[in-house]
């Protein structure tokens, strides 16, 4: 799904295969999910095709193709994460090593800007001693991945208004001109 859905980016063609792929792993892993989280997804699958269904009725011109593709961006940053294991600096494993809080904070800070909070916890569980981390190493997670909120355009909420507000130019968000209008 994650090739598919790169190379359907990359190359304009159409993001449904990478969904259909989506879909089909979606349902083969439904299964394997523990009966509270298979409810809560099931439960808000029910709501989500009882309101596309009201949706349709009322008129809204919403295609079923659409429906099901729409969030194709996201899951292919969602199923990049799963890579961080490979990419993983070895500064995380051998914290005594020198030069290792420096790796360990880039690594944090980079990987972070485009992958999201998820590199916090990955480089955490790589650190950890005992199941705990030192409050240095939570300091320099911390400060590693935050920093990154200054100038990453790829953390999850810009996402999510990218798929959501189509056409919308985040370069002009922070322009006078529109804070005037957002405060009118």
């Amino acid at each position: 799904m994650l090739a598919i859905s790169v190379a359907c980016n990359l190359f304009g063609w159409p993001v449904w295969p990478a969904a259909v792929l989506a879909w089909l792993a979606t349902l083969r892993l439904f299964r394997t999910l523990p009966r509270t989280s298979r409810r809560q997804a099931g439960t808000l699958f029910a709501a989500g095709l009882l309101l596309w269904g009201v949706a349709l009725v009322r008129g809204t011109p919403y295609p079923l193709l659409e429906a099901l593709t729409i969030n194709q961006s996201l899951l292919m940053m969602f199923a990049g994460v799963s890579f961080l294991t490979m990419a993983t600096p070895m500064a995380t494993k051998n914290p005594q090593r020198p030069g290792s809080m420096i790796g360990t904070m880039l690594g944090a800070h980079l990987f972070g800007a485009a992958i999201n909070l998820s590199v916090v916890f990955l480089f955490g569980e790589r650190m950890q001693r005992e199941g705990k981390l030192t409050r240095s190493q939570a300091l320099i997670l911390g400060r590693g991945f935050t920093a990154a909120a200054a100038w990453s355009p790829f953390f999850v909420a810009m996402g999510v208004a990218l798929t959501y507000a189509p056409g919308l130019n985040y370069l002009n968000l922070g322009s006078p001109q529109n804070s005037e209008k957002i405060v009118r």
